[in-house]
């Protein structure tokens, strides 16, 4: 469980060589849907737009840290797909380094995003795509509020084929 507690955070050009790992990064990859890799000028100028409002950009990167150490990352979350008419947005989590895993950090900063998204932005509900077998994030989405309202069938191919996703919503209520 989380010792410390964590804070979300906008990103800070000091970010750049870690994202630039992240975003390269081959295990890392394979949870995710992209194949795309991703330059320092590129993910440089990412991070320069940081102050882009959300409405126009359409998406949002926070970064997730020590209340105690702001300047080192534990990883990164994302509202992107952002629907200011119909009051949504997907969400993607990332704890950067193996040895911060299953500390809490990532459902603290879900149980962060959710309340910034439906008192701030107001949204009726986040979503999710998370692979099938990837039963440790669903579990953490379910922990978060988020039901498994669909099987996507070979929705991802890989190397080994296609696999299936389940999509997860979290919708709005009094409570969350």
């Amino acid at each position: 469980m989380v010792k410390d507690k964590i804070k979300l955070r906008a990103m800070e050009p000091s970010d750049l060589d870690l994202m630039y790992d992240w975003e390269n990064n081959q295990d890392i990859k394979r949870a995710g849907d992209s194949l795309q890799y991703y330059s320092k000028q590129v993910i440089e100028e990412f991070i320069d737009r940081r102050e882009e409002d959300i409405y126009q950009s359409g998406q949002m990167r926070l970064v997730i840290v020590l209340e105690s150490d702001e300047k080192e990352a534990l990883g990164y979350i994302d509202l992107y797909d952002f629907d200011a008419h119909n009051r949504k947005a997907a969400v993607g989590i990332l704890i950067g380094k193996v040895e911060n895993r299953r500390k809490g950090y990532a459902n603290e900063a879900l149980e962060l995003l959710k309340k910034f998204a439906f008192d701030r932005l107001l949204l009726n509900q986040l979503y999710c795509f998370i692979e099938y077998s990837n039963k440790e994030s669903i579990d953490l989405f379910v922990k978060s509020g988020f039901s498994k309202n669909a099987v996507l069938q070979k929705w991802i191919k890989n190397a080994q084929g296609y696999n299936n996703v389940v999509l997860m919503q979290c919708l709005y209520s009094e409570s969350s």
